[in-house]
């Protein structure tokens, strides 16, 4: 394996450039996450998006004749990570961690390994950790082909191939699919079970109109996260047994599945032929036998009272998982509350409950269909027309991302827990977001009450109790 480098002072200006060409990928991380550019036979892009404790490694195609110099560097374009490790070895992947090429550096910046092809080599391993959060890394190995020194055309025309290839690609995926990060929800053909009409498209549902969910209930559509029915998305078609139409949701939406005993929400991305959905009117179990991708037209997410939704025959949750954007704060809530059993999906239904009880029990002014004032406007695409308070819980999981774990727990978590596991409490106890708000007020007002005429009765007591004293005294 190879010695990492001190930079050549005279390549800090090209790599500059470099960087500027490579950011435009930050801007498609779901897209392009972990997909290779390929520009030359000795030059490879890797964008890895972000996350939490990364950990990959691969053998790419890399021809480079005996003497020529190969230049590979890691950078994460929005900060520093702490202890993140590369290493690249000709013919096979690195191993080892104890090898003198493998070395941790303090920050995530400008790493920058520079070695020779002693031999002619077709293959180039490479291999990264990052234990703790990263954002946004890219990785980017280039060469002389023909074993000359490096030159500054040499360099500088690589680096137009690469913006050049990098530029062509977004532009396809521009043509081809829009990218809305932090949105996920069903096509506009998916199909619910609406109560008094039967099977009815999600392009044609409305607030109020009661759709089957868990246990063959029918619960309202009291709001919608978002609903544009002029995006195109790239979604997953999820086929199973006994379906005639799949399925068709992003892939960061959480869809219920049957683990043995116990049904749990996951990403759909996740989902692997054979895995169990639940099908809630034949009261069984249907295994997935394929999965596919297509570019559909609309974006729906329609909320219900329990947080699950029945689309295609099939249990669905109505939320997000947020894993892309925060997956720290996934993982670390799992383990924190652990007794309590806090998975994704809790979470985010836990998270839910101050929106509906305002909607369902104080004023239907708060809820929303998608197409009106009560959504997002932001002058960034991506988050217009979404519901408000799913945008500020995904800003406050960004915010909590960033700290460390004892942060996370103590400053976030803590509260949280208390304040929105009190909100579930009343909303449970109450009967409901429907009745909550008015029979907690109704609660509190007798609590005063009785309160206030305690202290009465106590003060009035004591009065008692003084002039008896004084009369006795007499």
């Amino acid at each position: 394996m190879l010695e990492a480098n001190p930079p050549f002072p005279f390549l800090n200006g090209v790599l500059v450039a470099m960087k500027l060409s490579l950011a435009a990928l930050a801007l498609f991380p779901a897209v392009v996450a972990a997909q290779d550019t390929r520009i030359l036979d000795c030059n490879f892009i890797k964008y890895f998006g972000s996350g939490h404790d990364l950990s990959a490694d691969g053998v790419v195609d890399f021809n480079v004749a005996a003497g020529a110099e190969v230049t590979c560097w890691v950078d994460c374009f929005s900060g520093g990570v702490p202890q993140t490790d590369v290493a690249y070895n000709f013919g096979a992947k690195p191993t080892g961690t104890d090898d003198s090429a493998t070395d941790f550096f303090t920050e995530c910046k400008d790493i920058k390994t520079t070695f020779t092809a002693e031999t002619d080599q077709t293959q180039l391993g490479w291999s990264i950790r990052a234990p703790l959060n990263y954002d946004k890394i890219i990785m980017a190995c280039y060469c002389t082909d023909d074993g000359t020194d490096f030159t500054i055309n040499n360099i500088e025309a690589t680096v137009d191939n690469i913006k050049e290839s990098i530029q062509n690609y977004i532009s396809n995926v521009q043509d081809n699919v829009e990218s809305y990060e932090g949105q996920g929800c069903f096509s506009e053909s998916a199909v619910v079970q609406v109560l008094d009409q039967g099977e009815v498209a999600m392009r044609d549902l409305k607030l109020g109109d009661k759709v089957l969910t868990e246990k063959n209930t029918y619960q309202p559509v009291y709001s919608f996260g978002h609903r544009k029915p002029d995006t195109q998305m790239e979604y997953l078609q999820i086929y199973a047994e006994g379906m005639p139409a799949p399925l068709e949701m992003t892939g960061n939406h959480m869809i219920m599945v049957k683990d043995g005993k116990h049904t749990q929400a996951i990403r759909a991305d996740r989902l692997q032929v054979g895995d169990r959905l639940v099908q809630v009117e034949a009261q069984n179990e249907v295994a997935v036998t394929e999965i596919k991708t297509a570019k559909k037209q609309g974006l729906y997410m329609p909320l219900t009272p329990n947080g699950k939704i029945v689309v295609n025959n099939v249990l669905a949750s109505n939320y997000i998982s947020i894993s892309d954007e925060a997956p720290a704060v996934v993982e670390h809530t799992n383990w924190f509350f652990t007794f309590l059993s806090m998975p994704e999906q809790k979470l985010s239904h836990w998270w839910m409950a101050p929106h509906r009880m305002l909607c369902m029990g104080v004023s239907s002014s708060f809820c929303s269909d998608g197409d009106d004032k009560r959504t997002a406007s932001q002058m960034d695409e991506k988050d217009q027309g979404i519901l408000p308070w799913l945008l500020t819980g995904r800003k406050l999981a960004d915010v909590a991302e960033l700290q460390p774990r004892i942060v996370q727990m103590t400053l976030f978590g803590l509260p949280a827990f208390i304040i929105f596991g009190l909100l579930n409490l009343v909303e449970t106890v109450l009967l409901g977001p429907s009745y909550a708000p008015f029979l907690f007020l109704v609660t509190v007002a007798l609590i005063m009450k009785n309160w206030v005429t305690g202290s009465n009765q106590d003060k009035d007591e004591e009065e008692s109790e003084g002039l008896q004293g004084k009369l006795l005294s007499v």
